[in-house]
């Protein structure tokens, strides 16, 4: 997440056509959205185990 986030200010900051720079940006932000949903999965998968 936080590499992501550094992307997206890295991108935001350097990359001077618009175009490039939108896609860019809404391609991190679809790749962090993904990670948040598998982690959420992930802690929700471990709290449903049954412990040991």
């Amino acid at each position: 997440m936080v590499a992501s986030s550094v992307g997206l200010i890295t991108a935001a900051l350097t990359i001077q056509v618009d175009r490039t720079r939108n896609l860019t940006m809404a391609g991190l932000m679809a790749i962090m959205a993904a990670m948040s949903l598998i982690l959420l999965l992930a802690i929700l998968w471990q709290t449903q185990l049954p412990n040991v």
